[in-house]
């Protein structure tokens, strides 16, 4: 039976069950382009974290030679690495009760915002 010929049987066919064909080939068709896909990303490496262990990334261990980024911290993402490096200035956020008389008479110095809560 050749491809104009089933074409016919299903345009035959009651609206539901041409439905039911059309999702059926766009699923199939979606499914063969994931599998590609994901199979050409882990052949590649996609996915891989190179040249680092989780230990490397929570600071368990030192980072190997190469593994560190042009000012000698490892590649890290997230809150941690936005961290700075020097902590013994003032902490950056003070909490501040309003209970505390101190707080209302006390001005703001230079450089400091007050964001009542």
């Amino acid at each position: 039976m050749s491809f104009a010929e089933r074409l016919d049987r299903i345009r035959e066919k009651p609206r539901h069950v041409r439905e039911r064909v059309a999702f059926g080939i766009a699923g199939g068709v979606t499914a063969v382009i994931a599998l590609a896909w994901l199979s050409i990303s882990l052949y590649t490496g996609a996915f891989a974290i190179q040249g680092s262990s989780f230990a490397q990334l929570t600071g368990a261990e030192q980072p190997a030679a190469g593994d560190s980024g042009a000012g000698g911290a490892p590649q890290v993402a997230g809150a941690a690495a936005a961290a700075p490096a020097d902590t013994a200035g003032p902490p950056a956020l003070q909490v501040i009760s309003p209970a505390d008389p101190s707080a209302s008479s006390s001005s703001p110095q230079s450089g400091q915002t007050i964001i009542p809560f």
